[in-house]
């Protein structure tokens, strides 16, 4: 094993161990406050009925980077003539990239409350652990 899998490890370890004070929550009504590390919280969610699942939503962060990438390229004169040019080739990858859509993965822990739209939403670290564990 290398030193970076097990450094990765090591992290995920202390991540999930950490101690935080979570909200309880019986039948749609909060029953009080917990302190439990997030490894337990995760547990004590999955054992409840509630189901993973991930989401692609639109990275709207991402997209208005680009398009200020865009702005800035038309500052300088672009799209010039050249196609071959690396501003002009970057100007139109970027417009073909807003044209598609920037998403991201979301990954959510669905309450199984017959509600659709009630969900937690959790870390890559947490989402990883449930997939491995459960």
């Amino acid at each position: 094993m290398s030193n970076i899998t097990e450094a990765q490890k090591v992290k995920t370890e202390k991540y999930l161990n950490k101690r935080m004070n979570f909200d309880i929550v019986e039948n749609d009504q909060f029953v009080g406050n917990k302190v439990m590390t997030i490894r337990e919280h995760i547990e004590y969610l999955l054992n409840k009925g509630n189901y993973v699942k991930i989401v692609q939503i639109r990275d709207e962060t991402k997209e208005r980077n680009i398009q200020k990438q865009i702005d800035y390229l038309k500052k300088q004169g672009e799209p010039s003539g050249n196609i071959n040019w690396p501003n002009t080739k970057k100007y139109y990858e970027y417009c073909q990239q807003l044209k598609e859509g920037v998403f991201k993965n979301d990954y959510r822990l669905y309450y199984n409350n017959g509600k659709e739209n009630t969900y937690y939403l959790l870390t890559k670290t947490e989402y990883d652990y449930i997939i491995r564990r459960f």
